[in-house]
């Protein structure tokens, strides 16, 4: 027996309730809505082909996303239609299997394990959809906003996507339920107009469907993935006669400076490596390359500057941790202001920088003086992105 199935992913919607933002392209936890729902798509056993109905304008951007991101299982684009009635059917139509999984493009959580789960009562009873019973007390209001009744919660449930259904017959009540005056806010009241069954399944609370801004964060927050980036830079420079020796934006008093094309401060150099790590975006090399003659002896802190505003577009600074790695001079007296100096730059509070100076005991390259070394570990939070 036949029991493939083609999600049909609906987001060809205003999204009115977020100000004017496509919250399909809004992100949680750095990933875009449309693509997390996606790729719960691609994981579901009973899912063969997506079919995303959407407006043609988002066409190539949907596209670079899913190629961007994997997205695994053959797809195809329909444009939406005036009303979220006429997009479901402009999907189905475009689907080919015996079953057809409409979803809302901005349920992010929707889980591959309850997809399967809709899909399996689908073919078992020709019909059924996500629900979870109301919890809630639920009262009547009055347009003054008085409450003037408690409603009976008993049977009452929230229903969600995927909501299932064999695709012939669902086309065939589709195109009557059009003929008529009626709004038919979801796929399971078409059903229920022209008196056909439809079977719940249990959802989860989680599987939120993305209405308005402050759904993105309650998803961010229920989300498995993290949206912390965590980067390490290293860097090292010889030392030698001539050259000024700058460190953390410090101008250090010493008979040795630090080599390099720009004032070679490498504790500057490997905090930037680990911000331009930690967010992905290369490294000083590639933003900074010493074959520019531009950078010819240009302060590091200029350089701190220019790679924080790169990032910070994007990501929020939560702290870093450098090490220098010098046997001479001694540095613990300059500390306070190397703090300083990289928390002007940053623009960030001095406590969320650490700055911290050892030897190597006479070891090594740092330890008979010929350069100095620099660890530093950084942390960014992704901004909350509309």
């Amino acid at each position: 027996m036949d029991k493939s199935v083609s999600a049909v992913v609906v987001c060809a919607g205003s999204s009115a309730r977020m100000g004017g933002i496509d919250k399909i392209f809004s992100a949680v936890n750095g990933v875009p809505v449309i693509i997390l729902t996606l790729l719960a798509c691609c994981r579901s056993k009973s899912i063969t082909d997506i079919v995303i109905v959407s407006k043609h304008e988002n066409f190539e951007r949907i596209v670079e996303l899913c190629v961007s991101y994997g997205i695994t299982k053959p797809y195809v684009l329909v444009e939406g239609g005036p009303e979220r009635a006429f997009s479901v059917k402009n999907g189905i139509v475009r689907s080919k299997c015996r079953y057809v999984a409409v979803m809302d493009g901005a349920r992010p959580l929707v889980r591959a394990e309850d997809i399967d789960a809709v899909c399996a009562m689908a073919a078992e009873y020709g019909a059924a959809a996500l629900g979870v019973p109301v919890t809630d007390t639920i009262k009547r209001v009055e347009e003054s906003g008085n409450i003037i009744k408690t409603v009976d919660r008993t049977g009452l449930v929230r229903i969600q996507t995927p909501q299932v259904f064999e695709r012939i017959e669902y086309i065939r009540l589709l195109e009557k339920a059009l003929l008529t005056d009626m709004r038919f806010t979801d796929d399971c009241s078409v059903y229920e107009y022209f008196g056909r069954p439809v079977k719940m399944v249990r959802g989860r609370e989680d599987n939120l469907k993305i209405t308005v801004k402050e759904d993105l964060d309650i998803c961010s927050r229920l989300c498995g993935m993290t949206s912390m980036r965590i980067g390490h830079g290293y860097d090292v420079h010889r030392l030698e006669k001539g050259r000024e020796l700058w460190l953390c934006g410090e101008k250090i008093e010493f008979s040795l400076g630090l080599a390099g094309h720009s004032d070679a401060d490498v504790a500057i150099h490997a905090l930037i490596d680990a911000m331009l790590g930690a967010a992905a975006m290369g490294d000083i090399g590639k933003l900074f390359p010493d074959s520019d003659d531009k950078y010819k002896n240009i302060s590091s802190i200029f350089l701190l500057k220019t790679a924080a505003e790169k990032v910070f577009e994007k990501y929020r600074f939560c702290n870093c941790d450098i090490t220098i790695v010098a046997q001479k001079p001694k540095l613990s007296e300059h500390i306070p202001d190397m703090v300083s100096n990289i928390s002007k730059a940053l623009q960030v509070p001095a406590d969320r920088i650490s700055v911290k100076a050892t030897t190597e005991e006479k070891l090594g390259f740092t330890g008979s003086l010929e350069g100095i070394s620099a660890h530093a570990v950084c942390l960014l939070e992704y901004k909350k992105q509309y």
